[in-house]
Order: C-alpha cells, then sequence, then structure tokens
C-alpha cells in the first residue's frame, strides 16, 4: 500500500515526534540520549533546518522545526538512521529501532507554535522524570535559559527575547496550560484529551453556574454543551467525547 502523502505546512513550520519499535525505552541511558542529542547537532547544519525546540524521552523524542519538506525528511533518515545503527551495535541486537515513520503535524498558528513549544518543554513533567521542565537537561529549556544555541537554531534564540523578554516571563509561560491537543503517543494524546475534558467541565459548569454539589450527570443541558465542546476542541466522535465525559465525571465524583 502506497504511503499517504504528508501534509505541508504553509509556515514550513512542523511538530515530530518519533518513538522506539515496540514502545521500547530505546533513550533509556543519558548515553543514548547524548549520541541522539550530538546527531541533531551534527545533521542539520548540512541541511536547512531551523530546530526550535526539543525533547528527548525515555521511548520517544519531540521537535518543533521549521524546514522545506525534502529537508525534514533528510534530517531524520540521516539522525535517526545514524543512531539505529548507533543502537544496535552497543546492544548487541539487530532489526528496527524505531516504530515506522516520523510523525508531523502542521503548525500555522502563533498562538498554536507557542503552546506546542511548551507543551515539548513540559513533556519530562508529565512523565514524571522532573518537576521542574528547566531541570531536565535532554530538552531546549535550558538553551534558552542560556540563550545559548547548540541543537537551537540563532533564530529560535531571538524569538524567545522578542516574545518573552525575560527568563521570568518564559518560566511563568510554561505554568500555564491550553486547549490545543498536540501529536504525541497514543498513551499521551489520552492523557491529554482527558485534561482538555476536566478544563471544560471546569469552563461549562462555572460558565452554566452549576453547583458544585449538583449531580453534573444528570444535567442534561450541561452534558449536551461539554459533548458539543469536546467535540468541537479535540476533534472527536460523539461517542469518543460522551465516553470522556463519563469517565472524568466519574473521577470527579469519587
Amino acid at each position: 500500500m502506497a504511503r499517504t502523502a504528508r501534509p505541508v505546512s504553509r509556515t514550513g513550520i512542523y511538530h515530530v515526534m518519533m518513538r522506539g519499535v515496540n514502545k521500547e525505552a530505546v533513550f533509556a541511558q543519558e548515553s543514548d540520549k547524548k549520541v541522539l542529542r550530538h546527531l541533531f547537532y551534527a545533521k542539520k547544519s548540512s541541511l536547512e533546518v531551523v530546530i526550535y525546540s526539543y525533547c528527548i524521552m525515555n521511548n520517544h523524542f519531540h521537535m518543533l522545526m521549521q524546514c522545506p519538506m525534502e529537508d525534514l525528511s533528510k534530517f531524520f533518515h540521516l539522525a535517526v538512521g545514524a543512531y539505529a545503527i548507533y543502537y544496535n551495535k552497543t546492544k548487541d541486537r539487530s532489526g528496527h529501532v524505531f516504530d515506522n515513520r516520523y510523525k508531523s503535524e502542521c503548525v500555522e498558528e502563533e498562538s498554536y507554535f507557542w503552546n506546542c513549544l511548551r507543551y515539548i518543554h513540559n513533556n519530562p513533567c508529565k512523565a514524571g522524570l522532573t518537576d521542574i521542565p528547566h531541570q531536565y537537561i535532554y530538552s531546549s529549556f535550558q538553551e534558552y535559559l542560556n540563550q545559548k544555541s547548540y541543537i537551537l537554531h540563532p533564530k529560535a534564540i531571538q524569538l524567545y527575547r522578542q516574545h518573552f523578554g525575560s527568563e521570568k516571563a518564559f518560566r511563568e509561560f510554561h505554568q500555564g496550560n491550553s486547549l490545543n491537543s498536540f501529536l504525541d503517543t497514543q498513551e499521551d494524546l489520552f492523557r491529554q484529551q482527558t485534561e482538555v475534558a476536566r478544563m471544560l467541565l471546569r469552563h461549562v459548569t462555572e460558565e452554566e453556574k452549576i453547583p458544585s454539589e449538583e449531580n453534573i450527570w444528570l444535567n442534561s443541558k450541561l452534558k449536551k454543551v461539554l459533548r458539543e465542546r469536546l467535540i468541537e476542541t479535540l476533534g472527536i466522535s460523539k461517542d469518543k467525547a460522551d465516553s470522556l465525559m463519563k469517565m472524568i465525571v466519574f473521577s470527579e465524583t469519587n
């Protein structure tokens, strides 16, 4: 079966995620993360690639980057291919290291760009690898704080200065959240949707002035409004929206 053509971003900016085969922790060791980070640095120099954000987790990585589609494919072919050779050799194994092709989504709105950057930096906190995003050394957060580009393109540091103006503002921004849902592993995508559903539930109950002690699931108006918001915000089906509602309402009342 022919591969589906990737959507081309009108801004040239993409959020990219790639996971280890069979959900394996192919970056579990610090030495593995260091090798992949070095490969990102080595392979970007020969291509027209602007990296705005990255984070290397234990079994997958995220990048926010801008480049022509052909350079996007070349970059990952070179970096990921070299990592697979390293990994198989050092772990005395053979076969695929990554789960199919990298996944990508187009980033075409400024608000989505910054929310996506924050989501990438906060990944280690969500996974319990650290309490504070800047403490995790295998992401671009520290490069922004130090204002020194290694994996990041100098353009990223320039945008940081223009948009935030101070380290304090940048840190405070990372304490916020959004109703966006971002490309991720299946498990993390479900977690994102659950968090968004809880935020929407709070918003709707406040808007409709529903008392906290009321049995939310019996309120037909709330159910209707919440279902519509979930479908619109997350782009999911009615059945999926109902399933999310049941889960969050049950957890809120138990």
